[in-house]
């Protein structure tokens, strides 16, 4: 009897260590399926350079495993949540428990809320929204998920707080100050200082400081809206108009409002030719939306049909500009509270005129004067005072210019205004001061012209080609599989890289050149990536480049060396080449998981060694762009067996994860050697061929000429 129940034990042991060996399987199989299927690699994608570990992904996984929208949900969460912000683990850990409260299974009603447009409206959020755009829209990843052409977030957004403007806002010259701001400023001394053959034509400089300060920050023009043709197009502000964003109303769902099907865009319209209807109407309105985000190009496509011609230029101009998503306003409710009159968005009110010799001539850019206020356009009293002080500054500089003698004979013409509200304002006011039995009056009759001539898309795209460089660049990496590239490399190598690097101790062979690119391709990303950029004129013609190395295991970079054609230094090639650099560097640390590079080091002259040239210019650029001198002696080892070691360079530092923790003082006073070292170490194995680095030398005496933990960082300037 007791054999019979030890029998029975034995089984009872084996069915149950076979249903755990099972559970294990299946555990095991649910692991390595929730951790490499398609969701897992697009979540580790878009969410890990935010911090998003392996545990907590997990985790993430399993709470949406039932549901594919559900999953998008998450990823959209987190992105807004986050603003694009790297989050510790404990912070995941909360966001996800937030997560399970916030969605309903009645997913309609799973809306994210905002406060206002700010949290739309920022670069370290765009870029994590082109990360999800990019991941879903792969072919396989939209059949996976089920997604039509037109790509969104699947969740909608409640704004609470939003002031609807008919407006689109122009980008500034500001904008462009990492990008072009010294062909900027070339252009305004070289034509402030121009001198035309009739002196009564010759460019005043106070109306050219005018015109450029107005541009500095970009003006806010008014998009014709009061016909069937508006297509929506309208500036979601908070405050103020450079924390706003484009939008377009939708043009198709219709709501029944008194009686009849009313779009969103209608509505949305009504409300701006309602407030300016109304003796006290205000420019605008304060608003609650209901809006969602939606992959840029295709989104702004959809709409081309029920464009005004007269706003192509400005839907044109917010599909180039740096959001790389649309917003679409799906439903808004005027806000009707003690807000409603107390609410604020700044703008510029503005007239803009140009001074002509001839009715004929062309529109020239240089030869704009316009005039400005900063003004609280939602509240009207102000809007009307500081509208009638434009005007009355006009009138003044103009009376100025009769009175001056020298430049009485001028004439001009005026443009356009912010709005046509204004421009007929200023036309009136005009008309009541040439009335006047004065010779002023007689002369404004005689001197100034309100007959239409160029439209608005003429004048603001004379002011973009006016502000281009001088000619249209491209951009190439260099390959050793690209023929094309090789025969760029060539040319850069013999017109450019051997005029720098004179001393030959400093200068690599084009074979060696060829070498690393080579050995690059081999090690296809596991240790290393060897970048070789060039940057071409429209005729092919190479103006300059740069050869930089990203390291994996320190998810940092050295610039070898960056260099221009020397007739086109100063002309904002050298930082175009650099924010290339930049953005390549970005999307290698991107693909470890990382937001950014941690850290770049590049290798600079003394400036007492440069023999050619202005050796400042070369600190000024550098510095410009935040580096800072590591104050100790570099040691750069011998590029071949025939060439010695090199003693008389810098070594310069930044760190751009630094900086973007640290906005307030984005410069360090130190850099710690166990940052430094395993970076050269990196540079000497990979970019020197030199197997075992750390026995170098070179690598021996800079290590231990460094007593301290960390290594005092300068101004390359003082």
């Amino acid at each position: 009897m007791i054999g019979i129940f030890y029998g029975i034990f034995d089984w009872v042991e084996i069915v149950l260590n076979l249903i755990e060996a099972i559970a294990i399987i299946i555990s095991i199989i649910t692991f390595f399926y929730l951790m490499f299927n398609r969701f897992s690699v697009g979540m580790r994608k878009i969410l890990s350079p935010l911090g998003l570990g392996w545990f907590n992904r997990i985790k993430v996984l399993f709470i949406c495993r039932k549901s594919q929208n559900k999953k998008r949900f998450f990823i959209e969460y987190a992105l807004l949540k986050t603003q694009g912000v790297p989050l510790i683990g404990k912070e995941w850990k909360y966001l996800i428990s937030s997560f399970k409260s916030f969605y309903s299974e009645k997913e309609e009603e799973t809306i994210y809320t905002a406060k206002n447009v700010s949290a739309l409206n920022n670069a370290s959020f765009s870029q994590a929204v082109q990360r999800y755009f990019d991941y879903f829209n792969l072919p396989k990843v939209k059949r996976a998920f089920g997604i039509e052409d037109n790509l969104s977030f699947i969740m909608q957004i409640k704004i609470e707080e939003v002031y609807f403007m008919p407006t689109c806002l122009l980008n500034g010259l500001l904008t462009f100050f990492d990008e072009n701001w010294e062909e900027f400023i070339k252009q305004y001394v070289s034509t402030a200082y121009s001198e035309d053959s009739e002196h009564v034509h010759k460019l005043m400089s106070d109306e050219l400081f005018y015109t450029f300060n107005w541009l500095l920050w970009g003006p806010s023009y008014e998009i014709e809206y009061r016909n069937g043709l508006w297509g929506g197009l309208c500036q979601m502000s908070y405050g103020d108009e450079s924390i706003s964003i484009p939008a377009i109303a939708d043009t198709t769902k219709t709501t029944l409002e008194e009686g009849r099907d009313t779009s969103v865009a209608i509505r949305l319209r009504d409300k701006f030719i309602e407030g300016e209807n109304k003796k006290d109407g205000r420019y605008g309105f304060l608003a609650s939306a209901y809006v969602r985000i939606y992959d840029e190009i295709p989104f702004y496509k959809t709409f081309e049909k029920e464009i005004n011609p007269h706003n192509a230029y400005f839907y044109e101009k917010i599909k180039k500009d740096e959001l790389p998503y649309g917003i679409k306003v799906e439903d808004f409710s005027p806000i009707t509270n003690y807000k409603t009159h107390k609410y604020y968005a700044t703008a510029y009110v503005w007239v803009l005129f140009i001074e002509e010799a001839d009715e004929h001539d062309p529109f020239k850019p240089e030869k704009c004067v316009a005039f400005y206020e900063h003004t609280n356009i939602a509240d009207n009293q102000t809007y009307n005072f500081l509208v009638d002080s434009v005007i009355r500054k006009s009138l003044f500089h103009f009376k100025r210019i009769y009175e001056s003698g020298e430049y009485k004979e001028r004439k001009y013409r005026f443009l356009l205004a912010m709005n046509d509200r204004i421009a007929d304002k200023l036309k009136e006011k005009y008309m009541l001061e040439m009335s006047k039995d004065t010779d002023f009056a007689r002369h404004l009759k005689s001197h100034i012209s309100f007959e239409t001539k160029f439209t608005p898309t003429t004048i603001f795209q004379g002011f973009d080609e006016f502000f281009k460089p001088s000619k249209e660049t491209n951009v190439t990496e260099v390959s050793v599989k690209d023929k094309k590239s090789l025969s760029y490399l060539g040319e850069f190598y013999t017109d450019i890289y051997i005029d720098v690097f004179k001393d030959k101790d400093e200068r690599e062979t084009f074979d060696n050149l060829l070498d690393y690119l080579s050995l690059s391709d081999k090690n296809e990303g596991k240790d290393y990536i060897y970048h070789i950029i060039l940057v071409k004129d429209e005729s092919g013609k190479v103006l300059g480049g740069s050869v930089f190395d990203y390291f994996v295991a320190s998810n940092s970079a050295v610039i070898e060396f960056l260099a221009v054609r020397e007739e086109k230094q100063s002309a904002g090639y050298g930082t175009l080449i650099y924010n290339e650099v930049l953005k390549i560097l970005n999307r290698d640390a991107n693909k470890y998981n990382h937001p950014q590079v941690d850290d770049i080091i590049i290798e600079i002259n003394n400036p007492e060694y440069v023999e050619k040239g202005d050796p400042m210019k070369y600190l000024y650029f550098w510095n410009k762009l935040r580096y800072r001198r590591i104050e100790f002696d570099y040691v750069q080892p011998p590029l071949d067996e025939d060439k010695k070691e090199v003693r008389y360079l810098w070594l310069a530092h930044t760190s751009p994860k630094y900086q973007s923790e640290h906005h307030d003082y984005p410069y360090q006073d130190e850099i710690n050697k166990e940052t430094l070292f395993p970076i050269l170490k990196d540079f000497f194995k990979y970019a020197f061929k030199i197997d075992n680095p750390v026995a170098s030398p070179q690598y021996i005496e800079m290590y231990e000429s460094v007593k301290k933990d960390k290594i005092k960082v300068t101004p390359i300037i003082k």
